[in-house]
């Protein structure tokens, strides 16, 4: 059972989003979770000039179909509310870039809105931000919804996993960031890139990306 949060560490969530419907569907169960919905807005420019946005701990933001400027989106956000972390919940999958634009913009999670209310109660539990970043494997549109290539990539003995860090370091983001936008330790992605050197017969970086780009995992 998931726990209540007690009176001393209750948080402020601030919910963004265009549909009025979804919003108060939202809050009841982070209510009933035992947090304090304290405001509401159906866009960034109205949350930012609502009263008490600044004493916000969540915002739950949808960025609607502005999604190319989330990184300037979350950023105007922490700016207005300083010790807010920004959870993404989006209703389409953003492309990996701006997957990797919200990490380093430094939200705490992203989620798709198909998650279940266990998955968004989570992410908000996870904030503030300490480094990680929930990201559903499911909401990186690049990578996940490309089945033939991770087809070819298994067929050359590489997990799922495995071919998720290659493409990723293949499209030039870093062991740091990789980790970040799983969701798992920088050490995990070096474990997992010497299990692909090994099985893809490649002595360094240079030569695992030429076996991406044959493998057309880029």
């Amino acid at each position: 059972m998931r726990r209540r949060p007690d009176d001393g560490d209750v948080r402020n969530v601030f919910l963004i989003d265009a549909w009025s419907a979804f919003r108060r569907s939202l809050q009841i169960f982070v209510d009933a979770a035992g947090y304090r919905v304290i405001g509401e807005a159906n866009g960034l420019a109205e949350a930012v000039t609502t009263a008490g946005f600044d004493l916000a701990d969540v915002v739950v933001f949808d960025p609607g179909p502005n999604w190319i400027a989330v990184g300037s989106d979350i950023e105007k956000l922490r700016e207005a509310a300083p010790g807010a972390s920004v959870v993404l919940l989006t209703a389409e999958p953003l492309p990996t870039e701006s997957v990797a634009v919200a990490v380093q913009a430094r939200a705490s999670a992203y989620l798709t809105k198909d998650a279940s209310p266990a998955e968004i109660l989570t992410a908000i539990e996870l904030t503030p931000w300490n480094g990680y970043v929930l990201v559903p494997r499911h909401a990186l549109t690049d990578i996940d919804h490309d089945q033939p290539r991770l087809d070819l990539a298994a067929d050359a003995g590489l997990t799922r996993r495995e071919s998720e860090i290659l493409a990723l370091i293949a499209d030039g983001y870093s062991n740091s960031m990789v980790a970040q936008m799983l969701w798992i330790a920088e050490h995990t992605v070096k474990f997992h890139l010497v299990n692909v050197y090994r099985k893809l017969g490649v002595r360094s970086l240079a030569e695992a990306i030429q076996a991406a780009n044959t493998l057309g995992l880029n």
